[in-house]
């Protein structure tokens, strides 16, 4: 669903040497079952395709600059700019008024806390928050397996889930409890 209020396709705001406005030539590809809110603006790409993957949702008064691609299952909350030519994984979560500068790529499963400038790229599973962004958390894999965390629909991570079960099988309760508890870097 796409509100009505939402821009699509616009010209991002740059100009030549005479002061004449550049041409975007390229378009926004929209994913299936994406929502784009009100005051939402979305420009053409300049240097490649705006794309914007499937199950993705963008809250009302955002930005999203030319020539980025949005991975799959992502959430963007109100008030978020992203500058040109970044990059944002799958199942990312931005929020609340945070700013991503141009051609910065934020890795898969990673979150941007409310208000965070980001000036540097966020690797996989990290958490980004302040001004400047600097990590908060690091989601890590699995010791055993190697899985990373799982998201439940209701935004709870289960971590190592599989190496619980497997050491609680085998009748390891320690080796459960260390997986189970061994959340953070």
């Amino acid at each position: 669903m796409i509100h009505s209020t939402a821009l699509i396709g616009t010209a991002p705001f740059s100009f030549d040497e005479d002061g004449k406005r550049k041409d975007a030539p390229y378009p926004v590809d929209i994913g299936k079952n994406v929502e784009i809110g009100p005051f939402t603006e979305v420009h053409n790409g300049r240097s490649g395709i705006t794309l914007i993957g499937d199950n993705v949702k963008i809250a009302g008064h955002c930005r999203i600059g030319n020539s980025v691609i949005i991975g799959e299952n992502t959430q963007i909350v109100s008030g978020v700019m992203i500058a040109a030519r970044c990059k944002i994984g799958r199942n990312v979560r931005i929020h609340q008024g945070a700013l991503i500068r141009q051609g910065v790529k934020i890795g898969n499963d990673a979150q941007v806390g409310m208000g965070a400038v980001v000036l540097e790229n966020v690797p996989d599973g990290v958490t980004v928050v302040g001004n400047p962004a600097h990590p908060l958390r690091y989601l890590r894999p699995c010791e055993v397996c190697g899985n990373r965390p799982a998201r439940k629909t209701d935004g709870i991570w289960v971590w190592y889930e599989c190496c619980v079960r497997r050491s609680l099988k085998m009748g390891d309760a320690e080796a459960a409890r260390r997986a189970w508890n061994d959340l953070l870097l």
